[in-house]
């Protein structure tokens, strides 16, 4: 089956937060039982350099990692086609080369894409956001501190008690209030995987899972382009032909 890599970098708002994305399929080992269905593994790390000061790998940071490829696996398995792939594993490899906020969304956009690029069958594409609430920055001093005082009244009188942010920068995960997380596949219409930090009122969470899966359309669109493109520029190549190639180009159509 062919391999490739998968470059999701952050376009919102620099810094980046890029990673990279390997897999399988391969076959499982001759000693492993007879598996009627294919299975979908995942191995997340973190560069020693993706964050400042660097990381330190200590038991604390493994199990970080190991929580975050659990749910990531988990997340992306139902959108796999797994009873193609009897007795083979797929192998998701992901590295955070630089860590700013929004990992989880574009770990699961990067392997995504990996996998439909690979013309490894999907019922479809699974994108992920984050929304968060983040407090109105409190008033500054000086000549300034009436018109922010003015602006944090007129906020405070709107009922708009907090920001609404998407694809949260490292700064805004830790100033939010609350955040809510959404990984959805449309072409099976359902949410994958949902979660939630803080204190949220129900019309609040309807909202922000309601911004979220707005959100993920979005991306969806812009990631079937890019598909699309990458399956033209593979058709203008002269190259062998490969099992599963068009996978990607399948799934666009859909």
């Amino acid at each position: 089956m062919p391999q490739a890599a998968s470059w999701a970098p952050r376009t919102t708002r620099p810094p980046a937060t890029p990673h990279l994305c390997r897999y399988g399929p391969r076959e499982v080992g001759r000693g492993s039982e007879f598996q009627s269905t294919g299975s979908l593994t995942c191995d997340f790390k973190y560069a020693p350099f993706a964050k400042h000061p660097r990381l330190e790998r200590n038991n604390e940071l493994l199990d970080a990692e190991r929580l975050v490829a659990d749910s990531l696996a988990k997340t992306l398995a139902p959108a796999v086609i797994l009873q193609k792939y009897p007795k083979a594993s797929i192998e998701l490899c992901i590295l955070v080369l630089q860590s700013d906020g929004g990992e989880w969304p574009a770990c699961v956009l990067a392997s995504s894409l990996a996998i439909a690029d690979a013309g490894i069958e999907m019922y479809g594409l699974v994108l992920a956001a984050t929304v968060g609430r983040v407090p109105p920055p409190a008033p500054a001093a000086g000549a300034g501190a009436a018109s922010s005082s003015s602006a944090s009244a007129a906020l405070a009188a709107s009922g708009a008690s907090s920001r609404v942010f998407v694809d949260l920068s490292g700064a805004e995960e830790a100033a939010s209030a609350s955040s809510t997380t959404v990984a959805y596949c449309r072409a099976l219409d359902r949410i994958l995987h949902t979660s939630h930090r803080g204190e949220l009122g129900v019309s609040e969470l309807v909202h922000d899972t309601g911004f979220a899966l707005e959100t993920c359309a979005v991306v969806e669109r812009v990631a079937r382009q890019v598909l699309v493109a990458a399956e033209a520029r593979k058709a203008s190549k002269p190259a062998p032909a490969a099992a599963g190639a068009g996978g990607a180009a399948a799934l666009s159509a859909t």
